[in-house]
């Protein structure tokens, strides 16, 4: 990350960023304090439009509870139409519907009322032609079972709810069954219905513009006051369902595309509540001109800030720019890199001082080097001191027991063996070939063959494209020794060892394998440990120094991976770095 991007950065967090977070806290907390305010507000609005359209529901109730009592009405119903001549009954009809119209003149709102006998004998008046139902209709239409089962008490009906039953105007229906004042059984059925043009009024006296919805419990929009929705699901509007309480309750939603509040109460009429639908975006005018005031003002902030950091921070910060980009280049190793000494002050007193500190580190890092290549070639060297002793011990030791024994002529060839490998051991370079290593290796197998033959038999099976690359001498007689030494004590059956190599593209692996006795877990575990105490135990020593020297010349990732079994053998792998062997190598 640049300083300059870090400069820059600094002043939008801790300039910027607070002044944004103050806007938007300043906004939300203005919001949400409207909408509560405007939520207790639009609460008593919704209560009083409430009772106003209950009062007029009230109204038509008390008008249809008047009809059904009325003394006329229930005369009307009390007689038998079905004994009555055509004659008698046109009359009868006649004089019904004048006792009728004045139930329709009581009250200015009401659009049509129609009365059944229990024959199917209707009766109907109404104003500009309005729709009559049939008796057949009526009774064979769902509704008329919940008015039955209502037994007296009245069924409202919204606009758009059935229409093909009560049309398709803003006509609010109510119909009760009539019953006898005396004996209190059906003789009748009363339909009731009137404008909306009451309820419509109440909402002229409320806030212009506001949206008001009367709507029944499944979301029908039975009345918009703004003409536009009826007939229509609430969810459409709205997007989805949601729940309509009879007590108040508020939402937030999008309505028609708009965020709004939405408020719903309820209503006298069973299973019918008012509506209120307001936009946020109209409660939120005077925050939003805030909001832009922020704007403006931090658009001006912003532009100040790149206007200080081009004229004056990015002179200082490019020089120092500079030098943390050379100074990834000394990271990456390249001891080479100087800085242009330019400008004047601290900036040309930070160049100066990083040209000096990469020099002194280039020298540092150059007596490190000729440090570490001395204690590495002392490291090997006395690595090599401790295989070798160890090596011409254990030689000269079965050497003399050929001596003891009388067999001079295995202790002449004995000898002439130790003398090949004394040749390759005491050898300058500490790399040789392949073949050579393996010349090493069968002298000495050939000098234990004749002390141990009948314990082990060995193979080797090193492929001859392999023999001119070079290897660490020393490596693979004392991993075989290791064997001879401690792999067959109190073995039963005959010992085997196999040496063998494989080429793997850029190194050469070499297995050792015998079928002795094998490691135990804490035995290999004990490889592992090089403090003083544990060198002074002498088995594994030529394991461990191999792994130490391969480890000096090649690195980490090169050297020994054993794998080994309690009774099942040792399988040592020993990887080296392929390298082929050139003319400056020469031996004597």
């Amino acid at each position: 990350m640049s300083l300059r991007f870090k400069l820059l950065s600094g002043f939008f967090i801790l300039i910027i960023i607070p002044l944004f977070l103050l806007g938007t806290v300043a906004f939300f907390v203005s919001q949400h304090m409207i909408e509560k305010k405007y939520s207790q507000l639009n609460e008593v609005t919704l209560k009083s439009v409430a009772r106003n359209i209950n009062t007029v529901t009230g109204k038509v109730n008390q008008l249809s509870v008047a009809a059904v009592a009325n003394p006329t009405v229930q005369q009307i119903l009390s007689l038998d139409t079905a004994q009555m001549t055509k004659a008698e009954l046109k009359l009868h009809t006649i004089d019904a519907e004048q006792a009728l119209r004045k139930i329709l003149y009581t009250y200015p709102y009401v659009y049509s009322v129609m009365l059944y006998d229990v024959n199917g004998v209707s009766y109907k008046v109404g104003r500009y032609n309005s729709r009559v139902i049939s008796y057949k209709e009526l009774t064979s239409h769902q509704v008329f079972q919940e008015v039955v089962k209502r037994d007296g008490q009245p069924v409202w009906i919204g606009p758009y709810q059935y229409p093909k039953l009560t049309g398709k105007g803003s006509i609010l229906t109510e119909i009760r069954m009539v019953k006898d004042v005396d004996s209190l059984q059906n003789t009748g059925v009363l339909i009731l219905q009137t404008k909306l043009k009451g309820i419509g009024e109440i909402f002229h006296q409320v806030t212009p513009g506001n949206r008001f919805l009367i709507v029944n419990r499944d979301g029908l929009i039975f009345y918009d006051n703004l003409n536009h929705l009826q007939g229509r699901e609430l969810a459409l509007s709205v997007g989805e369902a949601i729940p309509l309480p009879s007590h108040y309750q508020t939402y937030k939603r999008t309505f028609n595309g708009k965020d709004s509040l939405i408020s719903v109460y309820g209503l006298s009429l069973k299973h019918w509540r008012i509506v209120s639908v307001q936009s946020l975006r109209a409660l939120s005018k005077e925050v939003l001109t805030i909001v832009k005031w922020i704007t403006v003002i931090t658009g001006v902030c912003v532009i100040g800030s790149l206007l200080f950091n081009i004229l004056f921070v990015n002179r200082t910060a490019k020089s120092i720019i500079n030098v943390v980009r050379l100074m990834k280049r000394v990271e990456e190793g390249d001891l080479q890199a100087r800085a242009k000494v330019e400008g004047s002050g601290e900036t040309r007193k930070l160049t100066l001082g990083f040209n000096s500190f990469v020099s002194r580190i280039r020298r540092l890092l150059h007596e490190v080097k000729m440090e570490q290549e001395r204690k590495q070639k002392a490291e090997m060297m006395l690595l090599e001191a401790q295989i070798q002793p160890h090596f011409l011990f254990n030689t000269l030791e079965s050497i003399n027991a050929l001596a003891v024994q009388n067999q001079g002529r295995k202790v002449s060839r004995m000898i002439h063996q130790l003398g090949q490998i004394l040749r390759i051991s005491i050898e300058e370079e500490q790399e040789i070939p392949i073949r050579l290593e393996v010349e090493h290796l069968k002298s000495y197998l050939a000098i234990q063959k004749y002390r141990f033959e009948e314990i082990f038999d060995y193979r080797i099976d090193i492929p001859v494209k392999l023999m001119d690359h070079i290897m660490l001498k020393l490596t693979l007689q004392p991993l075989v020794e290791n064997a001879l030494q401690h792999a067959f004590i109190g073995l039963e059956r005959k010992g085997e060892i196999r040496v063998s190599a494989s080429d793997a593209g850029d190194r050469v692996e070499f297995f050792i394998q015998d079928n002795g006795n094998g490691f135990s877990e804490s035995a290999l575990a004990n490889l592992q440990v090089k403090d003083s105490e544990e060198m002074m135990d002498r088995k594994g020593l030529g394991i461990r120094n191999v792994a130490d020297r391969l480890r000096i010349r090649y690195g980490q990732e090169y050297g020994l991976l054993i794998c080994s079994s309690v009774g099942e053998g040792t399988i040592i792998k020993c990887v080296i770095p392929k390298d082929e062997w050139e003319d400056d190598h020469g031996t004597d």
